[in-house]
C-alpha cells in the first residue's frame, strides 16, 4: 500500500524491525542515564518555577484594568508553562525508574 509522499508501508516486512530487532530492550545504563537526565531537568525547572514565583513583582494598583488583566494572564501562562514542564519531566523520570526496575527484574528472572 502506497502512502503519501512516496513512502511505503514497511510494517508487514520482517526485515525492517529496526536496528536491533523487534524483541530487544535497551541496556539498563541507558535507562538510568535517561532517568537521571529527566530528574535533573525536573529539579532545575522546579527551581526556576520557585524563583519565578518569589521574584515576580506585585501588579500595580494604579495601572489600568486592561494592563492588570494582561499582566495576570502573562503570569498565569509563565507559571503554568514552567510548572507543566517540571511535572512532565518528573513523570518521565518516574516512568523510566519503573521501566528500569522492570528490566532488572526480568534479567533476574531469566538467570
Amino acid at each position: 500500500m502506497a502512502l503519501p509522499f512516496g513512502s511505503t508501508d514497511l510494517s508487514a516486512d520482517p526485515s525492517h524491525d529496526g536496528p536491533q530487532g523487534s524483541d530487544s530492550t535497551p541496556p539498563l545504563w541507558k535507562v538510568g542515564v535517561g532517568m537521571a537526565l529527566a530528574a535533573s531537568l525536573s529539579y532545575l525547572t522546579l527551581r526556576l518555577l520557585l524563583s519565578m514565583v518569589e521574584n515576580l513583582p506585585a501588579i500595580p494598583e494604579d495601572a489600568s484594568r486592561f494592563a492588570q488583566s494582561i499582566s495576570l494572564v502573562v503570569r498565569y501562562l509563565l507559571v503554568g508553562g514552567v510548572s507543566l514542564m517540571a511535572f512532565m519531566f518528573a513523570a518521565v523520570a518516574l516512568g523510566l525508574l519503573t521501566y528500569g526496575l522492570q528490566l532488572s527484574l526480568q534479567k533476574l528472572s531469566r538467570s
